[in-house]
């Protein structure tokens, strides 16, 4: 498919799927065989990438938040799709209700109730119209650098922990 129309697919996955949570139209614009590789243990497929929408639509839903997901930039070559997409919660929610497992690794737990806004890079990989691969990495402005080693030390930490046990 031509370049803008991978574009068009790619934004429809922002706008209709992440920003309105039409979970119908995943089966319009990603493949069967859709793999995911991204910081959610869920989505790596198809099945899992709806569970875990429906999922955060639900909490979202329960909590009165709402998502918005705007791109900033899309760049496309052959059949991958590049976007830089900041994502802004209102209203915000508190790194005990979002993370419980790391907030007690955060210098400043209150920096997600001022400014919860996550900029991610998404890649997306399309085939005959739909994605059929994605790779996602993000993180939230706000976490100053003491806060990002805190959480690698804790994480080393809980690793440490397992490989004694067994």
């Amino acid at each position: 498919m031509p370049e803008s129309q991978n574009k068009e697919v790619v934004r429809r996955y922002w706008d209709e799927v992440m920003n309105q949570g039409n979970l119908e139209v995943i089966d319009e614009i990603v493949a069967d065989d859709f793999i995911g590789h991204g910081p959610s243990p869920f989505a790596h497929n198809r099945g899992g990438l709806k569970e875990t929408l429906l999922a955060t639509r639900t909490l979202a839903e329960a909590t009165g938040r709402q998502s918005l997901y705007v791109i900033e930039d899309i760049i496309a070559e052959d059949d991958e799709v590049a976007t830089r997409v900041a994502n802004t919660m209102r209203p915000p929610m508190d790194v005990e209700e979002l993370y419980p497992r790391i907030a007690d690794t955060m210098t400043n737990p209150n920096i997600w109730v001022e400014n919860a806004s996550r900029l991610s890079v998404a890649i997306h990989k399309l085939r005959a119209g739909k994605i059929c691969e994605q790779w996602l990495v993000g993180y939230y402005e706000g976490m100053t650098a003491e806060d990002y080693r805190r959480r690698q030390e804790h994480r080393r930490h809980q690793s440490n922990g397992k490989r004694h046990r067994h």
